[in-house]
């Protein structure tokens, strides 16, 4: 499968300098679905995020697993969405939000913010479980400095 890159020309200045959290969270829907997102789909991802609030003043994502569900929307996904249940420090064993583990639900989609040497500082991008990179949104891919933290999601069925 082919995807996009961040950095792609067709995306927008926003998405090619800082996007890399928001196309992660694309990626991690093209993944789930199989099919990739347009520059259109991404750049419109980026502005629903802005327009949404998902995205805040300063262009952090704020809601990342809400970023996601638009995505798989956008991919023509509307039974699932995705929910944050936890994170994990670099080498730390998980960490679930009481309401997850309650439920027992394990992750089955990680992004991880690692530090990096670019002028941003810092980065995100999808990997597996054991933090392995699945996809880097950016061509080439960034090198790794340090890991900082996975956050973990879980994709659910809506029950229509």
């Amino acid at each position: 499968m082919n995807h996009i890159k961040q950095n792609d020309p067709g995306c927008i200045e926003k998405v090619q300098k800082i996007g890399c959290f928001v196309r992660t969270c694309g990626l991690a829907a093209e993944y789930f679905t199989g099919k990739s997102l347009t520059t259109e789909q991404i750049n419109e991802l980026w502005k629903w995020g802005k327009a949404s609030e998902k995205i805040n003043g300063n262009d952090c994502v704020v809601n990342s697993a809400a970023i996601m569900t638009r995505a798989l929307r956008m991919l023509g996904d509307d039974d699932h969405y995705y929910a944050e249940i936890g994170t994990k420090q670099a080498g730390e064993p998980p960490v679930y939000y009481a309401w997850a583990d309650a439920k027992g639900l394990r992750p089955d989609t990680f992004i991880q913010k690692i530090l990096q040497n670019g002028p941003e500082g810092t980065h995100f991008r999808l990997v597996n479980e054991r933090d392995e990179l699945i996809e880097d949104p950016h061509d080439p891919v960034i090198n790794v400095k340090a890991p900082v933290y996975t956050i973990l999601y879980k994709v659910m069925y809506q029950g229509k």
